[in-house]
């Protein structure tokens, strides 16, 4: 479960229509859905909104394709986390699946 269908993904990359998706109960679950890179730069804005409320322990970016869009995260995310964010090309595998510039931040919580 959570993997998204081969025409699913084609369809989306022909459209230009952009994923965010999160793990939650261990399926991969879209919380937003829109086109061009507008639709990650609203969901980046809502993140840091949410993260001033919590207490976070570390975050992770891994990138597939150039690492321009993840230092940019990185730039946006590292005031809300003391210790630096890890930047990461995801291994030759996982970017088969996903193609070219995909990408994740990981978080971890205080608990």
């Amino acid at each position: 479960g959570g993997r998204i269908g081969r025409v699913t993904g084609l369809l989306s990359s022909l459209l230009n229509i952009r994923v965010v998706m999160q793990m939650k109960n261990h399926e991969l679950q879209p919380i937003v859905k829109g086109r061009g890179a507008k639709t990650f730069k609203k969901w980046l804005e809502e993140l840091t909104v949410a993260l001033t409320h919590k207490s976070v322990a570390e975050i992770g970016i891994s990138y597939a394709g150039t690492n321009e869009w993840a230092n940019e995260m990185k730039s946006l995310l590292q005031a809300y986390v003391e210790k630096p964010i890890s930047v990461l090309e995801t291994g030759s595998i996982i970017q088969t699946h996903t193609g070219e510039n995909a990408w994740a931040i990981l978080i971890r919580y205080n608990s």
